[in-house]
């Protein structure tokens, strides 16, 4: 490519944005300087002024009926296939929630139920307890008890209670 060409479309640039009246104003007053002095700048900028009233004449082609619609088709169909991807990259997520819920809930529960005496165990281990648990009550007061304890009644309560002795 001729370095004419790039510093032809910047010229080319440069008027059009001139005609738009998008210039600034040293653009605009150095472009007025050179149509003043050279007639070829002047031919240049009125030969793209007509081009430019020319391509305002043309009609603005109307969009159909169907344009709307497929837009919105050529929109959905790119955030789909954007969506995808990601969607594919996901798919473990939810197995693994529910995978982690259940794991987790069976450690509680196991904890919870490890941590505490079966019912049975603990009816065997208080079951001295619960045979006397008459005579217990009709003692009223735990001092009593600490003194029947103390001068070995209860020892010799026990000798006298069981069966077979």
């Amino acid at each position: 490519m001729s370095e004419a060409g790039p510093k032809r479309d910047e010229r080319v640039e440069e008027i059009v944005a001139y005609l738009d009246g998008e210039a600034d104003d040293a653009l605009a007053d150095s472009l007025e300087q050179q149509m003043a002095r050279d007639p070829s700048v002047r031919r240049e900028i009125d030969s793209l002024q007509r081009a430019w009233d020319m391509l305002e004449l043309l009609d603005m082609p109307k969009p159909g009926g169907d344009f709307s619609r497929q837009t919105v088709q050529l929109a959905t169909q790119s955030v789909k296939a954007e969506a995808i991807p990601v969607i594919k990259k996901r798919q473990w997520l939810i197995p693994a929630l529910w995978t982690s819920g259940i794991v987790a809930a069976f450690a509680v529960g196991w904890f919870l139920t490890m941590g505490r005496p079966s019912v049975e165990r603990r009816v065997n281990e208080e079951l001295p307890i619960l045979e006397k648990l008459d005579a217990y009550r009709a003692t009223g007061d735990v001092e009593f008890l600490k003194r029947l304890k103390k001068e070995n009644v209860l020892d010799q309560m026990d000798q006298v209670l069981e069966p077979g002795s």
